[in-house]
């Protein structure tokens, strides 16, 4: 077996020898073995290096970056939204004057038909509403509240409909405005039932107020106009033509007391032409001016006696005929009323 060859060096000679070394040089000499180039650098020291190395983004990218993933989402969003039916319209409607010109908007829910199920209605005229068909209603801005059809965001066809005030009515809408047959129920208790065209009472219809009065004939735009029949709640009864709400052209007039008048009417007062039967049988034929005699006329008094002549403010001033004995007959017997015993405005 061949021998190993001996170093001459002890090994605990060397051990020896670094123990000898002071502490501050053996220091040293590490620190500088560790700065020199030749040294390998740690791997978390070569992660750090790279991830320096590696280009930053700019400003300008991230903020595309951000607002094209807005807009994606945004664009989602209204995909899924527009699936779900929800739509944005917009509509003209003619106001009640039929000349000013409503824009109506409407977001919401629409059904299978494109009618709006739920939603909001933002109009032109400053007006707005909440559509809730689950609730069967539409609620506007102002305290009202329908119910009924739509067509393009406008009441047609049939429907209800609430005011703030307590009034209140029931049947036909066109062009979003109370247009054909329906019956218009007041917050005082007095009821229309009739014809109404823009929100109006218009054409045939009857009104009957809350004391028992009614009226049966034409209406224009609100107003009694035309032929009509008027019962008071004290049982008198107009029968004839009216203009502008008051009584006016040819007409009769009945008191429930049997006092009949027939003749001319202007302004709602007896004027012009006419006859007037007094209960007892007097009779007047002859002139008429704000509801008194006035005028070439004659007299008959329940007796059978005449006076015939002229009168004014319901008092005869001269006679032609008969004069001793029709003198103050006419007063006795009474001038017709100054003015109906109705007990109503007249004014609906």
């Amino acid at each position: 077996m061949a021998k190993k060859k001996s170093t001459g060096v002890n090994p605990s000679d060397v051990d020896g020898e670094r123990e000898n070394v002071p502490a501050d040089e053996l220091s040293a000499d590490t620190a500088d073995l560790a700065d020199s180039p030749d040294s390998p650098d740690s791997p978390e020291e070569a992660d750090y290096d790279e991830i320096l190395e590696k280009p930053r983004m700019s400003p300008t990218v991230i903020i595309i970056t951000v607002i094209a993933s807005i807009i994606v989402i945004a664009v989602a969003a209204l995909a899924i939204l527009w699936g779900c039916g929800y739509r944005w319209m917009s509509y003209d409607i003619t106001s009640a004057d039929s000349e000013t010109q409503i824009t109506a908007k409407f977001i919401g829910k629409i059904d299978k038909n494109g009618q709006p199920v739920q939603g909001r209605i933002s109009r032109s005229d400053g007006k707005s509403a909440v559509i809730n068909t689950e609730t069967g209603s539409i609620e506007y801005s102002d305290g009202t509240v329908y119910n009924g059809e739509l067509v393009n965001l406008r009441r047609e066809g049939t429907g209800s409909v609430t005011f703030p005030n307590g009034d209140s009515y029931e049947g036909e809408f066109k062009g979003d405005m109370i247009s054909g047959s329906g019956v218009y129920r007041y917050a005082n208790g007095d009821v229309y039932e009739g014809s109404f065209e823009d929100d109006k009472k218009n054409g045939k219809g009857v009104y009957t107020w809350k004391s028992g009065a009614v009226y049966d004939g034409y209406y224009v735009n609100d107003k009694k106009e035309g032929e009509g029949v008027f019962t008071y709640a004290d049982g008198s009864v107009y029968e004839g033509t009216f203009k502008n709400d008051l009584k006016d052209g040819e007409g009769v007039y009945t008191w429930a007391s049997g006092d009949k008048y027939t003749g001319e009417f202007s302004e709602d007062m007896r004027s012009g032409s006419g006859t007037y039967v007094w209960a007892d049988g007097s009779k007047y034929i002859g002139e008429f001016k704000n509801n008194q005699m006035d005028g070439k006329g004659s007299y008959t008094d329940s007796n059978g006696r005449t006076y015939e002549g002229t009168f004014e403010n319901g008092k005869p001033v001269r006679s032609t005929q008969n004069t001793d004995a029709a003198d103050g007959s006419a007063d006795s017997a009474g001038s017709p009323d100054s003015t109906d015993s109705n007990g109503e405005s007249g004014n609906n």
